[in-house]
């Protein structure tokens, strides 16, 4: 297998050397892998999940939109590099190595994400460009901690995070001009070819990858039918619930349809069919589609909350208006 050290100019060559792993390795110890596995999970596939459940539940329909266009052509940069030059993990046997990972080392998935995701929080200011640089230092740490990358794989991870997230923000208001003039039903054609390429792919891709197909498949659907029945659904003349209480009934209801799914995942994680495909599809459905639509109903979402608010309000600024001189 190549890896970057064969292809980069001689001066750079250390950065695909083991030394500054042993090195970050010999300093921190042996008591320091959990607190790195933990940090690790700041760019691992588990935050992206959570990251598009809290925007689309908490936030907004428009930033999850955001945070899975970013992350999804970050996720198609990574596949497309990895494949057209597959590079060997660290194997040095000196090192202490976390899980063997079957995935091509440069560049490094969790930076890539950390850019992507963090960095799209960071351009709609919902978190501090400081907070952005925080975890990537911490979170390239920990993979050079636990063994799974060279430092050039994890600074090929910031470089391409970097140009992913400038792309993203460049195409994002190009994008929601074109589908602007869209007509129901040309967004879930759209969506429905998405999602039976994504399960095209799965024959052709390693069944260690099929979650980000199925997830991708999912959420393709997902989207237009929320936003299409979103508009249909009936508002509430008053929230029904509101503040921390409304964030709680929303946590605890997002959280707890999200149980069959693992139980489904875990009798099915022996079938990559069910693992990868079935359950990444439902998850999908669940927070851009289902879970949506039901807060939406109760009057919980964020959006539902506004117009509510907006429907008090309106009555009580045309009275005031009615008693002028």
């Amino acid at each position: 297998m190549v890896t970057m050290r064969d292809l980069v100019p001689d001066g750079l060559k250390i950065l695909w050397q083991p030394d500054i792993l042993l090195a970050i390795q010999r300093v921190f110890g042996t008591g320091w892998r959990l607190v790195f596995e933990s940090l690790a999970l700041l760019g691992g596939a588990q935050i992206t999940l959570v990251a598009v459940a809290w925007a689309r539940w908490f936030h907004s329909r428009q930033l999850a939109m955001r945070l899975l266009l970013a992350l999804f052509i970050g996720s198609a940069i990574d596949f497309l590099i990895w494949n057209l030059w597959p590079t060997a993990r660290p194997d040095d046997p000196r090192l202490r190595m976390s899980t063997p990972i079957p995935i091509s080392s440069f560049p490094s998935g969790h930076l890539v994400t950390v850019l992507t995701l963090w960095g799209t929080l960071a351009v709609a200011r919902v978190v501090p460009w400081l907070a952005v640089v925080v975890i990537a230092l911490l979170v390239g740490l920990a993979r050079l901690y636990l063994g799974a990358h060279y430092p050039g794989d994890v600074l090929g991870g910031v470089v391409v995070g970097a140009l992913v997230l400038a792309v993203a923000v460049w195409l994002w208001p190009r994008l929601r001009q074109l589908v602007s003039g869209w007509t129901w039903p040309r967004p879930l054609v759209v969506g429905v070819v998405i999602a039976l390429g994504a399960l095209a792919a799965a024959p052709i891709t390693q069944p260690g990858r099929w979650q980000l197909l199925g997830l991708l498949a999912g959420i393709a659907v997902a989207l237009p039918l929320e936003a299409h029945f979103a508009e249909r659904l009936p508002t509430h003349d008053a929230p029904t619930a509101t503040g921390w209480r409304r964030r709680g009934l929303i946590l605890a209801l997002g959280v707890a349809g999200f149980i069959p799914l693992a139980l489904l995942g875990r009798l099915g994680k022996d079938v990559p069919l069910i693992a990868g495909l079935v359950v990444p599809i439902l998850s999908g459905l669940w927070i851009l589609l289902g879970a949506p639509l039901i807060f939406q109903r109760l009057g919980w979402s964020e959006e539902g909350a506004q117009a509510a608010d907006a429907a008090v309000r309106r009555p009580v600024a045309v009275g005031r208006s009615s008693h002028r001189p």
